[in-house]
């Protein structure tokens, strides 16, 4: 009894964004996370940007899982679109390739 099911599974991807990135230290939570960045009070912004990376990759890679199978290109890719203008993404400069191999 759900009106919509894309609404739906969206709710659980931001939901889900928040979460891991809680484990991370980020301080988002589900109401900022499905706010516009330009409400976002500056002083947050940072952590926001870090959930709405990890939803623009969820929902990214479950699109290109439609029509291509899992694959490291993908998941490079998503891994990417994580630390894309995040903290992380200087304070841990690390390849891909360099996080798989360990």
């Amino acid at each position: 009894m759900v009106p919509s099911i894309d609404l739906f599974i969206q709710l659980h991807v931001a939901k889900e964004a928040v979460a891991s990135s809680q484990i991370e230290g980020t301080k988002t939570n589900i109401d900022e996370a499905l706010l516009p960045k330009e409400e976002i009070n500056p002083e947050r912004r940072n952590n926001w940007r870090e959930v709405d990376n990890y939803i623009l990759a969820m929902n990214n890679t479950i699109l290109t899982l439609q029509e291509s199978p899992l694959s490291s290109r993908l998941l490079e890719r998503a891994h990417k679109t994580l630390l894309k203008h995040v903290r992380r993404e200087i304070s841990l400069p690390m390849s891909f390739a360099s996080a798989r191999t360990g």
